[in-house]
């Protein structure tokens, strides 16, 4: 297993305002539709967002309300710093335009460099669902996910990353109790998110996602624990699931303390 002990990765933070449109309940995509339109205007940023032949953005991002705005956050969990140099030229240059369809804009740009979280897991935990959650087992949608669910999504969603921007890190391995570890659902309070947005060839598009809050208990082994706890590290950062490029599938996941 690849050891982020002392890994770093940088975030984008773009303040928008205001923090509420009238009839829209998540903006993910009108967001991500913005950020994606202020890098293209950069030749350099846009060879190297947009003309790859794999279908996979070198970022995870989310918006995250709180009282000055809607703070859109870009993680890259490797970059270059004069390349993050460069897209922070492109944002700034685009505060103070409205978001497309919108009332949304820019007014503030953040670029820091953190480190991944460290966390000492236990058998209780408590998870957060940011951003809506989608997520399916076998085809099927799940809207009160196992937590050995969210390890095997959060696996696959960082080595599909990893594969292409991260290969250091590639290819992130867990064991298989960790895959199918038994989980029981102490308590959940979800609320259901549908998002629609028209892509680029008029066609509307429908998703649908959970937010809100559930805690759970493990029947893990202590031995388990070491490598439960750099799971959650990375679970912490990413986002899983499906429609992650629109800004689905943050959470955050913490152990109960004792």
């Amino acid at each position: 297993m690849v050891n982020l002990a002392d890994g770093h990765y940088y975030r984008l933070q773009i303040l928008i305002q205001p923090r509420r449109i009238k009839g829209c309940d998540f903006c993910g995509a009108a967001l991500r539709g913005w950020f994606l339109g202020s890098i293209y205007e950069s030749k350099e940023l846009r060879n190297y967002f947009f003309d790859r032949k794999y279908d996979v953005m070198p970022f995870f991002i989310y918006p995250l309300e709180t009282e000055d705005g809607i703070y859109l956050n870009i993680i890259f969990l490797k970059a270059e710093y004069e390349r993050m140099r460069a897209l922070v030229d492109a944002v700034a240059s685009n505060t103070g335009k409205k978001v497309k369809g919108t009332d949304f804009m820019a007014k503030r740009v953040i670029l820091t460099e953190e480190l991944f979280p460290q966390i000492t897991a236990n058998n209780e935990l408590t998870a957060e669902f940011v951003t809506p959650l989608s997520l399916k087992v076998k085809n099927i949608a799940r809207f009160a996910p196992l937590f050995n669910e969210l390890i095997v999504a959060g696996v696959r969603s960082f080595n599909r990353y990893a594969k292409y921007y991260f290969e250091d890190a590639y290819p992130f391995k867990v064991s298989k109790e960790m895959r199918e570890v038994q989980s029981e659902i102490l308590n959940f309070d979800y609320k259901i998110v549908n998002e629609e947005y028209k892509n680029n060839l008029g066609r509307r598009i429908f998703l649908k996602g959970i937010v809100g809050n559930a805690s759970y208990r493990l029947e893990i082994d202590s031995k388990h624990l070491e490598e439960l706890s750099q799971i959650l590290s990375i679970l912490n950062v990413i986002q899983i699931g499906k429609h992650i490029s629109y800004c689905f599938g943050k959470l955050t996941i913490h152990p109960v303390k004792p």
